[in-house]
């Protein structure tokens, strides 16, 4: 019993490399479409604006967010193992 809450707390120990990146996109994909449906958009990483948006519009805006979150803890990442 004491597995199954393990894995709630710290996921990547099933789910990792190429599996969480197809989940991630799929989640991705999934927000942009219900988005675009309710006419919400996301512009950056924690932020929600109301207005109407193409279907392009919202994919390439999530795309953006990836890739900035990405190329920020990356740095970081990089910067801390340096030290």
């Amino acid at each position: 019993m004491k597995d199954k809450w393990k894995w709630v707390y710290n996921p990547f120990e099933r789910i990792a490399g190429w599996s969480a990146l197809v989940i991630g996109v799929v989640v991705m994909a999934l927000t942009a479409f219900i988005g675009k449906i309710n006419g919400i958009g996301f512009e950056v990483v924690l932020d929600v604006h109301i207005g109407k948006f193409g279907y392009m519009v919202s994919f390439i805006m999530q795309a953006v967010i990836f890739l900035v979150l990405f190329l920020t803890m990356w740095i970081f990442r990089f910067i801390s193992t340096k030290l």
